[in-house]
């Protein structure tokens, strides 16, 4: 599932004084991961395929020699 890529937001400030704003780009992506955070979701909630988590050449580059002699 994707992002929408302009978000509105409706919130009170630090103040208790309204806050009403649309952003879009790296401010919204933000805004819309720290909201995932305060109602329990992590990254991984929002994978649909989790094989793309994995990093082989850095695996091959770093830990595969280290993991074999441990095997």
């Amino acid at each position: 599932m994707t992002r929408p890529s302009t978000i509105r937001v409706e919130a009170l400030d630090r103040n208790s004084k309204p806050l009403d704003l649309e952003v879009s780009g790296l401010y919204g992506v933000c805004i819309q991961h720290e909201m995932d955070h305060l109602i329990g979701k992590v990254f991984l909630d929002r994978m649909t395929d989790l094989s793309t988590l994995t990093q082989l050449q850095e695996f091959d580059a770093y830990w595969k020699e280290e993991t074999a002699t441990v095997i």
